[in-house]
């Protein structure tokens, strides 16, 4: 029977809408379940379950959603040659979330510590990204340092500045390039603010 309620066939709209609804509940600590997504997605579970299939394949489209806005920030083009680390930290830098992309990130966080094949597909990527070549412990440093500056931000942990992001951003730039005497002059950079 026809109510007179039309909708239009567009799938990636819908996919978007069920993906945003998986970052809402995720973000929020809420179950996550086919139903909930559809219910908050205001769709039917058949659509959820058309796209996505399982609860497991929504998470990990979800996640491959993420690494890919990753990859992207990574193959920006820059004006000088970038080794491995440096890509790695300008890309978390230029990641750091604004309030209407925290939600997102916050979600991706949840669904890494709830979800063992979340959090195995991203060490299978962050693996592969260290694998590019080798990296001294400075450039690890960098990474990992990048890494909790993105996760501090995405948690509201600290209340950085502007200024302090970006003396933090200098130091880990420093750091990434494999530069010997960056961790040194990074005490320094860090009290000069």
């Amino acid at each position: 029977m026809n109510l007179g309620i039309y909708r239009p066939k567009d799938p990636e709209h819908v996919k978007a809408r069920i993906l945003d609804a998986c970052a809402e509940l995720l973000s929020q600590g809420l179950p996550l379940s086919i139903g909930t997504v559809a219910e908050v997605a205001e769709v039917t579970k058949g659509a959820v379950q058309h796209h996505f299939g399982t609860r497991a394949q929504l998470l990990m489209a979800f996640h491959a959603q993420a690494v890919a806005d990753i990859q992207a920030s990574l193959q920006v083009a820059q004006p000088t040659q970038e080794n491995a680390a440096q890509r790695y930290v300008r890309a978390s830098l230029q990641m750091l979330p604004t309030p209407q992309e925290n939600q997102r990130r916050r979600a991706w966080v949840a669904a890494s510590v709830m979800e063992p094949e979340v959090a195995q597909a991203w060490c299978d990527w962050l693996e592969a990204d260290r694998a590019v070549e080798p990296e001294s412990a400075e450039q690890l440093v960098a990474r990992l340092a990048a890494d909790g500056l993105w996760l501090a931000e995405t948690l509201g942990a600290y209340q950085l500045t502007a200024q302090d992001k970006q003396r933090v951003a200098q130091v880990l730039q420093r750091l990434a390039a494999g530069n010997q005497s960056a961790a040194s002059s990074s005490g320094a950079a860090l009290k000069a603010g």
